[in-house]
């Protein structure tokens, strides 16, 4: 049983970290005009997406499909 546990143990580590390292991401900053940010908002209100990162990464998929 110890045995068992300790794989186990080690198995949710590794599963742990191996997502940990994929979905890393990193912080940047944008200016934008007012017209935009209620863009932003409404979105946001409406649950359309998750929070602002959200919208920035779908807008940059859409950009990246047209290319």
């Amino acid at each position: 049983m110890i045995i068992l546990r300790n794989i186990r143990y080690i198995l949710d580590y590794l599963i742990i970290w191996s997502n940990t390292r994929l979905n890393m991401k990193g912080r940047i900053s944008a200016t934008v005009d007012e017209e935009t940010i209620k863009m932003i908002d409404d979105m946001l209100k409406k649950g359309i997406y998750r929070n602002k990162s959200h919208i920035i990464e779908e807008a940059i998929k859409l950009l990246k499909k047209q290319k």
